[in-house]
C-alpha cells in the first residue's frame, strides 16, 4: 500500500512540472483567428514546466520559460491578446515572430501590454507566437488564453474620396454633429502634417458658412481618446493643411464662406488598432458687433456665481478701441460689454476660453465711453470688484494679453453676484470668542465668502493682505495669557491660507499688537501668542486669506492653559455616616464652596452655601429614598449617593 501511494506521488509530481506540449517552436499549437474584436474562440496555454527555447531575447523580459503558438493571418492588422491570466505571475510577454522554427525566425513585436495590435502582416502568411512571463526563474504555473482577433471592414469613410459630409452649426452650440469611428480604418496616401501619426485616419467635408468655425471632437469612446484632427483645402487629390489639432477642440479662421473643406481624424499615437467612436461638431463663433465701447454688448447679471446666463464672444477680427493701456497686456484687440451693477460688488469671469489664444486680460470701467475709468484689470479670468454703485452702468473690455496677436479666440462672460457678506465682515460686529483651556474647546467655525475689506484699520503688515477680512473678540484671562489660533474647519475642510492680526482699542481707534501668517503647527494657519496683557482686556481679531483668491472655510480659537478646570481629589473627601437619618458630616482637605442635593429625578431638592472645610448636613426633612450630594470646591465638584432609610 505505501509503495502504490509513494508511486502516485511520484507520478503527481511528475505529471506536474512536465513540459508542456509547445514548449519548443516546432510543438507550437495552432490558434484559429476570429473575424473579430469578440474573442468567441480562444486557445488555452499554460508554463507550467516550460523551458528555454534556442531562439534569441529581443528585449522584454526573459524568455526562460516560453511556449509557442502559431496563426495564418488573414488581415494585415491581428490584435494579440492574452485573456484569463491565472498563477503566481500574471505578467506575461507576448512576441509575434514570422519565418520558420528552422533558426531563421525574425521578430515582427514584442509585448510586455497583455494586448498589442500588429500591422504590416502578409495575409495568408504563417507567424509564430512565443509567450513567456517577464521575470526570470519565474518558476511560472500562469495559464492563460490566446485570442487573436482581427479589424473590422474599414468604415465608408477612409479615404478622402469617400468623406461624409459634416453641417456646421450656426452658434457654438453643438446641435447638428456627426458620428465616426476609427475601428478598421487605415493609412490614406496623404502627407503627415505633423501631429501624430495618420494610420488610421477617417475623413469628413464641409462647406464654410462663416470665416472662423471651431472644430470639436466630442463623446470620444474606445481604445485611445487622444485624437488629432486636421483642416485641409483643395480637392482630395491636392489638398493642403490649413490646421491640424492634438486638441479635441481647435478654432480655424481665415475660410472662404461657401468653400468645401476636409476634415480628417486619427488617433495620436501609431498602430494602434483604434476602436475609438466619436462625434463632429462644427460650431460658428458670433459675429464681432463689439470693437468699440459704443456698441458694447449688454451682459445679463447673474443673481448668483452659478453662472447659469453667460454671453458668447470672440476677439477674431477685433481692432484697439482709443482706449488707454491701463497696465495688464497690450489691448490692441479689445472687445466691449456693459452691464447694469445690482449689488456693491459683482464677479466677473471669462469661461470655455479656446482658439490660438487663450492668455486673456478683461477690465472694469466706469463712467462713459468718452473717457471710461479703469476700476480693476485682472490677467486671470476671474476676478471681483466690489464697491459699485447700484443701479450704474459699467463696461467690461475684454482682449488678449499679448501684442499683435491676430487673435481667433472665443469665450463666455459670465458677471455673477456674490452671496451677502458675513455677518463679522466689519470691526463693529465682530463675533465673540470664549476663551478655553485649550483650541480644541474653544474653536469656532468661520469664513471669508463674500467679505469685504475694511477700512480705516491700520494695515496688518503681513501675509499677503489684499481685502476680504471678518472679525472676532476675545477677552484676555485672569493670566494675561491669550493664544489665538486658526485651523481647519470643524467638518475638516482644509486649504484655507489664513492670515491673523490682533489689535487692542476699541473699533474707529485700533491699534495693532501683532501679525502672523503661517505661525500655526498645520503650516497654512496662523497662530498669534499674547502675554503679559490686561486681565479683561478685550482684543479684536483680524482674520484673511493669502491674497484674498480663495474662500475655504476656516475654524477660530482662543486658548490658555490657566482656564484648565481644576481636579477634584476624590481622595480628600470624608461622608458618614451612609445612610444617613439625620446628620450627614462632609468633609474636604480644600474649602467647600457648597452643597447641593438631587433626586433621582434630577430635581434639586437642596443647596447649601459653605465656605469651609467641613460641616454637618441636616437631612432629616428628606423623605426616605436615594439622594445625590454634590459637593463644589474650588471649581471642581465630586458626586456621591446616599441612602436615607
Amino acid at each position: 500500500m505505501n509503495k502504490f501511494y509513494l508511486l502516485l506521488t511520484c507520478l503527481s509530481t511528475f505529471a506536474a512540472f512536465a513540459q508542456p506540449a509547445n514548449d519548443d517552436c516546432q510543438g507550437a499549437i495552432p490558434v484559429q483567428v476570429n473575424p473579430d474584436y469578440g474573442c468567441a474562440s480562444v486557445t488555452p496555454g499554460t508554463l507550467a514546466g516550460a523551458t528555454l527555447s534556442n531562439v534569441p531575447d529581443t528585449g522584454a523580459g526573459t524568455p526562460d520559460d516560453d511556449v509557442w503558438f502559431t496563426f495564418t493571418a488573414t488581415h494585415t492588422t491581428h490584435r494579440i491578446s492574452m485573456l484569463n491570466r491565472v498563477g503566481n505571475t500574471t505578467d506575461l510577454v507576448h512576441q509575434v515572430m514570422s519565418g520558420n522554427c528552422n533558426g531563421e525566425l525574425v521578430s515582427v513585436n514584442i509585448s510586455d501590454p497583455e494586448t498589442s495590435n500588429v500591422s504590416g502582416l502578409v495575409v495568408g502568411q504563417q507567424y509564430y507566437l512565443r509567450v513567456f512571463s517577464y521575470y526570470a526563474n519565474s518558476a511560472a504555473t500562469t495559464t492563460f488564453n490566446v485570442c487573436i482577433g482581427t479589424p473590422p471592414a474599414p468604415p465608408a469613410n477612409d479615404e478622402c474620396a469617400g468623406a461624409i459630409a459634416v453641417i456646421p452649426n450656426n452658434s457654438l452650440q453643438c446641435v447638428n454633429f456627426t458620428s465616426g469611428t476609427l475601428a478598421g480604418a487605415t493609412a490614406s496616401a496623404v502627407t503627415d502634417n505633423g501631429a501624430g501619426t495618420p494610420d488610421d485616419d477617417v475623413w469628413f467635408v464641409f462647406t464654410a458658412t462663416s470665416t472662423t468655425h471651431q472644430i470639436s471632437l466630442i463623446n470620444r469612446v474606445g481604445s485611445t481618446t487622444d485624437l488629432v484632427h486636421e483642416v485641409m483645402g483643395g480637392i482630395c487629390s491636392q489638398l493642403g493643411s490649413i490646421n491640424i489639432s492634438d486638441p479635441e477642440s481647435s478654432i480655424v479662421s481665415g475660410l472662404n464662406i461657401g468653400e468645401q473643406y476636409y476634415v480628417r481624424v486619427f488617433s495620436y499615437y501609431a498602430n494602434t488598432a483604434a476602436d475609438t467612436t466619436f462625434d463632429l461638431c462644427i460650431g460658428t463663433p458670433p459675429t464681432l458687433t463689439n470693437d468699440d465701447c459704443f456698441t458694447a454688448v449688454s451682459l445679463t447679471v447673474n443673481q448668483d456665481l452659478n453662472c447659469g446666463v453667460v454671453t458668447s464672444g470672440t476677439l477674431n477680427g477685433s481692432t484697439p478701441s482709443n482706449v488707454p493701456d491701463n497696465g495688464a497686456g497690450t489691448p490692441d484687440d479689445d472687445v466691449w460689454y456693459s452691464f447694469v451693477a445690482t449689488n456693491a460688488a459683482h464677479q466677473i469671469s471669462l469661461l470655455n476660453v479656446s482658439g490660438n489664444v487663450t492668455d486673456m486680460v478683461h477690465e472694469l470701467m466706469s463712467g462713459v465711453c468718452q473717457a471710461p475709468v479703469s476700476l480693476n484689470v485682472s490677467d486671470n479670468n476671474t476676478s471681483t470688484v466690489s464697491g459699485l454703485t447700484i443701479g450704474e452702468t459699467y463696461y467690461v473690455r475684454v482682449f488678449s494679453y499679448g501684442a499683435n496677436n491676430a487673435a481667433n479666440t472665443i469665450f463666455n462672460v459670465c458677471v455673477g453676484t456674490p452671496p451677502p457678506p458675513p455677518a463679522n465682515d466689519e470691526c463693529a460686529n465682530a463675533i465673540s470668542i470664549t476663551p478655553a483651556a485649550t483650541l480644541e474647546q474653544s474653536l469656532v467655525d468661520g469664513t471669508i465668502s463674500s467679505a469685504t475689506g475694511s477700512q480705516g484699520v491700520p494695515a496688518p503688515g503681513c501675509a499677503g493682505y489684499t481685502g476680504g477680512d471678518v472679525w472676532y473678540t476675545v477677552a484676555i484671562p485672569a493670566s494675561g495669557n491669550l493664544t489665538i489660533e486658526t485651523a481647519p474647519s470643524l467638518a475638516g475642510v482644509t486649504g484655507f491660507d489664513s492670515g491673523l492680526a490682533v489689535y487692542a482699542g476699541a473699533c474707529g481707534n485700533l491699534t495693532l499688537v501683532s501679525c502672523d501668517d503661517d505661525g500655526a503647527d498645520t503650516g497654512n494657519y496662523s497662530r498669534i501668542t499674547l502675554t503679559g496683557r490686561t486681565p479683561g482686556e478685550v482684543v479684536y481679531v483680524r482674520v484673511w486669506e493669502y491674497l484674498n483668491d480663495e474662500a475655504e472655510p476656516f475654524s477660530i480659537g482662543a486658548y490658555d492653559s490657566s482656564l484648565s478646570a481644576p481636579s477634584f481629589d476624590a481622595s480628600g473627601l470624608r461622608a458618614y455616616p451612609n445612610p444617613v437619618r439625620d446628620i450627614l458630616n462632609i468633609s474636604y482637605t480644600m474649602t467647600i464652596d457648597s452643597v447641593e442635593i438631587f433626586n433621582l429625578l434630577g430635581q434639586r431638592v437642596s443647596v447649601k452655601a459653605v465656605n469651609q472645610n467641613a460641616l454637618e448636613l441636616n437631612v432629616s426633612d428628606l423623605p426616605s429614598g436615594t439622594y445625590l450630594v454634590k459637593v463644589n470646591a474650588q471649581g471642581g465638584s465630586e458626586t456621591l449617593k446616599v441612602l436615607k432609610p
